[in-house]
Formats: structure tokens, C-alpha cells, sequence
């Protein structure tokens, strides 16, 4: 029974910090508003598109979504913010004054692209319809890689090159974009760059398009104006950008169900025996417990001598398991964000929670204990 109550209490005290967790990371500071976004993303045929067609479907498509009412903004972009990207995609950057070349983590974005997320440009200016050309050779970086590379310099105006020799290209950095997380919730920020979508301008795209209302309405329009293009595309996958920010946080609530749901469990386990231990107690006991009150004893007093007993089990398993819960917790303390291991909310209420539920299945044994008849009990003896 202390085990269970152990067991218990652990489980449920990382299910509570993990909770506490997720529901710090949904307010987080993520880099963009969330806003109402419905997010459709295609891949489109190599063989059946080639870059040119590519670049018409996508421009013909943001023309006729920018008309559906309800449409504030519309955008493209390579890959979304926390989309699960197996990482970020990357780019081996050649920058002055670094021996070797850096791997950076970078995004392909189209026009209208900071605005329609509502990324912040720190420094500098967003890219201009000229830079979506073929020879446009500019890039926005983040405050992350303005402090790695350029910590005591300014940013803007400084030429790296992009791309493996001999196919590398210099780009001049125009503007510095606020830091946001690339693939999770709570990473530690790092060098990133946002390219204009003109190099690798091909069929696997993400359309952003910002809506007054509900962006799941949205959806069917937006496969109506897809099939009035090209009946044989429809979008891979459709979601909003508050699912894509939900994603984000997707290991901590795992995590924090399948905790909870085990803690649960076990609390369940640990009630019901308990309740058994101090009813076949109660069963054990009546004819003590009838005497006593024979000769004077009050209903509290039989109340109290029952529930003693089950509170013991209880304050064991709690003395037991509340050091190892915040070992555990200081084990796990990567998942956490935002959040201490050693929360006084989250440990004190899943500790009251387990407290509170076991005397309560003390309690009923025991509450029947005090009507237990003197005179009945006196007759046996």
C-alpha cells in the first residue's frame, strides 16, 4: 500500500510540473503573433511541374485566395515555425573572420512574410518585391546570429556566402529578425536565416493565409480555388497555426497524459486498497469500538482512533515518495519550461490531491465505524 501511495505520488507530481510546462509554452513568446492562420501545405510533382510552372500555380493561387472573403493576408513560405521539420532545414555559410564554414538552420519566405506572421525586424528592412528576383542576393538573419558572429559590430551591410563551392553566392545582410524557436517550444535559440523564396523556388511550399475568423472555415474554399487551378493538386496537409503551436508542445503533453494517466491509475489502486485495509480493520475492530463507546467514548473519538491508522499509511507513503518525486523531477528537469522542479504549486497540490483522496477512502470505513450500536457490541461479549 505505501508502494502504491509512492508510485503515485511521483508519477502525479511530474504529470503536474509537465502540465504546468505545457501551459507555460501555449503563452509563450514564440517569434510570431498567433493569430486566426489557416496553414495548406503542397508538394508539387517534379515531373509535372518544373520550377517556372511552379512559380505560376503559387502566384495564380495567392491571387485568388487574397480574394475569398474573409482573407486578411497571404504568404508563402518554405517551412513553418515548430512544424516538426526533423530539425530545420540548413545551409553551410561561409562568414568573415571564422575559419570554417557554419551549418545554419534558414527558411525560404515569400513576400509579405514577416508581416502576415508578425515577426518583428529588429534592425534593418524586410525584403522588397526586387529582392524576390533571380539575381537577388539578400538575407535577413536573427538576434541570435547577429550576436554569435557580430556581437561588438553591426550586422547590416555584412556579406557571407552561402551555399557549398564552388555553387556558394554572397548575400548582404539587410535586417535583423527577432529570435524564435525553429522546432520546439523552449529551445535555446540559434543562428537563423531567412532567404527570399527565389533559389530553390520548387513545388513543396507552405501557404499562410491570415483570416478574420475561424481559419478552419476557410478550408474548402481554399481546395475550390486550388481545383479551379489544377484539379489533379490538393493541399498534403491543412492545419491552423495554433495546432502548429499545440505541436510545438507535443512531448511535454504526451508526456504529461500518459504520467498522469499511470499516477491516476495508481492513485486509484492505492484508494481502493486502503479503503480495504481500514474496512476490514473497521470489521475487525467493532466490538472494541462498540465497548468504548459504551463506556463513554464519543462518535469523533471512534472517528479519529479509525482514521489514524489509514492517515499513517498515508503520511509513510508521502514521507517515501515525495523525496524521490523531486529527484525525478530534477532528472526530467529538460522537459520543463518555465517551470522549477521543485514547483510549490505543482508538488503541493498533487501531494494534497494524494493526501486528500486517500482520506477520503479512509473515511468511509471509518464514518461507519461510529455507528456501530454499544449495546449490540456488549451482548457479544
Amino acid at each position: 500500500m505505501v508502494g502504491q501511495l509512492c508510485i503515485s505520488l511521483v508519477l502525479l507530481t511530474q504529470s503536474g510540473l509537465l502540465v504546468k510546462s505545457f501551459v507555460h509554452g501555449l503563452r509563450a513568446d514564440v517569434g510570431f503573433v498567433k493569430k486566426n492562420m489557416l496553414l495548406a501545405q503542397f508538394v508539387l510533382g517534379i515531373y509535372e511541374y518544373d520550377g517556372n510552372q511552379a512559380r505560376a500555380f503559387y502566384q495564380t493561387l495567392q491571387e485568388r485566395v487574397q480574394a475569398l472573403p474573409g482573407v486578411k493576408q497571404v504568404s508563402l513560405t518554405r517551412r513553418v515555425p515548430l512544424s516538426l521539420s526533423g530539425g530545420g532545414i540548413r545551409q553551410q555559410v561561409s562568414i568573415p573572420g571564422e575559419k570554417a564554414s557554419q551549418s545554419i538552420k534558414y527558411n525560404m519566405v515569400g513576400p509579405n512574410y514577416f508581416q502576415t506572421m508578425g515577426t518583428r525586424i529588429l534592425r534593418g528592412r524586410d525584403f522588397t518585391p526586387l529582392n524576390f528576383g533571380s539575381s537577388a542576393k539578400v538575407v535577413l538573419v536573427s538576434e541570435a546570429f547577429a550576436r554569435r558572429f557580430w556581437s561588438k559590430e553591426d550586422p547590416l551591410g555584412q556579406v557571407i556566402r552561402i551555399g557549398d563551392s564552388p555553387l556558394a553566392y554572397a548575400s548582404t545582410i539587410i535586417g535583423v529578425v527577432q529570435d524564435g524557436p525553429a522546432t520546439r517550444i523552449g529551445e535555446v535559440p540559434e543562428p537563423y536565416m531567412y532567404l527570399p523564396l527565389v533559389r530553390g523556388y520548387d513545388g513543396e511550399l507552405t501557404l499562410l493565409v491570415e483570416t478574420a475568423g475561424d481559419p478552419g472555415a476557410l478550408a474548402s474554399p481554399l481546395r475550390q480555388a486550388v481545383r479551379a487551378i489544377d484539379k489533379s493538386v490538393s493541399p498534403l496537409l491543412m492545419s491552423t497555426l495554433k495546432e502548429t503551436v499545440r505541436q510545438g508542445l507535443y512531448d511535454r503533453e504526451m508526456m504529461a497524459t500518459f504520467m498522469g494517466a499511470f499516477g491516476l491509475l495508481g492513485l486509484i489502486l492505492a484508494s481502493f486498497g486502503l479503503y480495504g485495509i481500514v474496512s476490514y480493520t473497521v470489521s475487525q475492530r467493532t466490538r472494541e469500538i462498540g465497548l468504548r463507546m459504551a463506556l463513554g467514548a464519543q462518535r469523533g473519538d471512534a472517528l479519529r482512533m479509525v482514521l489514524r491508522q489509514g492517515l499513517g499509511l498515508v503520511l509513510l507513503g508521502t514521507a517515501i515518495g515525495l523525496p524521490l518525486a523531486l529527484t525525478a523531477s530534477y532528472y526530467l528537469r529538460s522537459a520543463f519550461y518555465q517551470v522549477s522542479p521543485v514547483d510549490p504549486t505543482a508538488v503541493g497540490g498533487t501531494t494534497l490531491l494524494l493526501i486528500g483522496v486517500a482520506l477520503l477512502a479512509s473515511y468511509i470505513p471509518a464514518r461507519r465505524a461510529t455507528k456501530v450500536d454499544p449495546m449490540v457490541a456488549l451482548r457479544h461479549q
